[in-house]
């Protein structure tokens, strides 16, 4: 489906490539650093003797995160991204499949037909579990929170995995209700009126010891310790 393709091209390739030379600070009035293309620098000299098209599952974390936090801070710029399942989580599908193109089994003998074919099928399942949520519930973040919005597109990419790597249709129900149970309550408070700082992190946000390690440099925190609440 040349559609499909080429939104996945537009998503995973363009804004990728553009958000990782782009350097400086995001718009707007925190000045939050840009930490993608630092990330991508380091990354490439620990990986530098590597196929790109199947990397070394050691850093496979370290790369889907990458992929995720680029694409937030082009969007977080006012950069071109594919809205997916809306443009603050626009990062989280892309990622996955960045996972599901270089790092899944069998995808180191995979011809060009074989990776267009996972992205059809990737985004198909993703496509029918977005649906879903939009039409019977909310993927808006300002009337469900962010778990209207990360939720979604979480669920939407774990169903997309589940498809690609053989999964039945159970087993892709299962995977997007899983990813939808972990971010129930989730919110997003806006600091200063722009939600930008937590929007840009929210799609790595599962892994923030390697987000701490990847992203070296001056940090500004934006929430004191003893403000956390529990809900």
């Amino acid at each position: 489906m040349p559609f499909l393709e080429s939104t996945t091209v537009v998503k995973q390739g363009a804004c990728v490539e553009t958000s990782l030379k782009r350097e400086g600070v995001l718009p707007g009035g925190l000045k939050v650093r840009r930490r993608a293309p630092d990330w991508h620098e380091r990354l490439l000299k620990e990986t530098k003797d590597q196929d790109p098209d199947y990397r070394d599952p050691k850093y496979w974390q370290e790369w889907v995160n990458l992929i995720a936090l680029a694409v937030n801070e082009e969007n977080a710029s006012g950069g071109r991204v594919v809205t997916a399942p809306t443009n603050g989580a626009a990062g989280i599908i892309p990622a996955v499949l960045y996972y599901a193109l270089h790092f899944a089994p069998g995808m180191d003998k995979a011809t060009q037909q074989d990776r267009d074919d996972v992205v059809v099928k990737f985004l198909l399942a993703a496509g029918a579990v977005g649906v879903l949520y939009k039409e019977q519930a909310s993927i808006s973040g300002a009337e469900v929170g962010c778990q209207g919005e990360v939720g979604s597109a979480s669920s939407m990419a774990a169903a997309g995995l589940a498809e690609v790597m053989g999964g039945s249709p159970g087993q892709v129900e299962n995977a997007a209700e899983i990813a939808m149970e972990h971010n129930l309550g989730l919110t997003c408070d806006p600091i200063g009126g722009p939600a930008r700082p937590a929007a840009a992190g929210q799609a790595p946000a599962g892994d923030m010891g390697s987000v701490a390690h990847w992203s070296r440099g001056p940090r500004r925190h934006y929430l004191r310790h003893g403000a956390v609440r529990a809900w």
